[in-house]
């Protein structure tokens, strides 16, 4: 049976999937169900059953939607109020980032369109969650060049980029 993929290239299963994260202590079998939270994101890149990690970020966002957010560059991809057109841009910048997600990385340093299209926002409650937030950043795995860049705070995101707001409604629409 084929797996049926959303337009940005994952599964549809894994947005409504229970993931569980099993680990073994002192011989007895631990689980935590992963949440829609910071520690769930955390738990989610650590999980070792979890083997093929979906590292997507309309997936992250989607699926972690309290902690991570999309953000778009309006320069590359100028914005505009009215919804269909708000669509239609997402859709562009989906397409784009895929492109280049899937480019080696030489060519994404070699074409110019590819420079920092999106950044994804994880929000950490507290300081002591830094080093956690690492980690996520580091199980997401993104080559140096790629056109998208994880930051831990809304600051860091340069001016010129725009929250992605209901995210999944739109994937659902694309």
């Amino acid at each position: 049976m084929k797996t049926k993929l959303t337009s940005s290239g994952f599964p549809v299963s894994s947005l409504s999937m229970k993931y569980v994260k099993r680990v073994n202590k002192n011989h007895k079998m631990i689980e935590t169900v992963i949440n829609d939270n910071f520690q769930g994101l955390h738990d989610y890149f650590t999980a070792p059953n979890i083997r093929r990690k979906v590292r997507h970020p309309v997936f992250l966002t989607i699926r972690f939607a309290s902690c991570v957010k999309f953000f778009y560059n309006t320069n590359v991809f100028p914005s505009s109020t009215v919804i269909t057109i708000i669509k239609l841009k997402l859709k562009e910048v989906l397409t784009v980032l895929q492109m280049a997600l899937e480019s080696e990385e030489q060519e994404m340093k070699d074409y110019q369109q590819f420079r920092q299209l999106a950044f994804l926002q994880i929000t950490i409650s507290n300081p002591s969650e830094e080093e956690l937030a690492k980690k996520i950043i580091d199980g997401i795995s993104l080559p140096e060049a790629a056109p998208l860049k994880v930051q831990l705070s809304t600051e860091a995101i340069p001016k010129g980029y725009v929250m992605v707001t209901r995210m999944a409604s739109f994937v659902r629409e694309l």
